[in-house]
């Protein structure tokens, strides 16, 4: 398993990812920064409490989304969404959040001579 950190205006993300032989699939977990004494870090948002954060990964750390990114002739992109209902605003930031993850996942595919 390896992880990316992605920095947005809006809200800060997380990807757990793994390669498989074909792509990609992961999950997207939303975070939250803070500093404290100069120091500077992050921690998992949690899915049960608002502002509350996990400083290591749990099952309770908020899954915005899973994903998968397979060669199939093309690249074949999926989201598939964990929550029942979303902000509008999170439409947007996973959009653009979505179009950068996914060139780089694929650029690093077509490395990998995927394609």
């Amino acid at each position: 398993m390896k992880y990316m950190k992605y920095k947005s205006i809006a809200q800060d993300f997380v990807i757990h990812y793994d390669e498989t032989s074909i792509g990609f699939e992961g999950k997207c977990y939303t975070t939250i920064n803070w500093e404290n004494n100069e120091k500077e870090g992050w921690n998992y948002c949690s899915g049960s409490e608002g502002g509350i954060g996990h400083e290591k990964f749990n099952n309770d750390c908020r899954c915005l989304f899973e994903f998968s990114i397979v060669w199939r002739g093309c690249w074949d992109e999926r989201i598939y969404f964990k929550d029942d209902e979303y902000f509008s605003e999170e439409l947007e930031v996973i959009a653009n959040f979505w179009k950068e993850i996914g060139e780089l996942l694929r650029g690093h595919g077509e490395i990998r001579g995927l394609k």
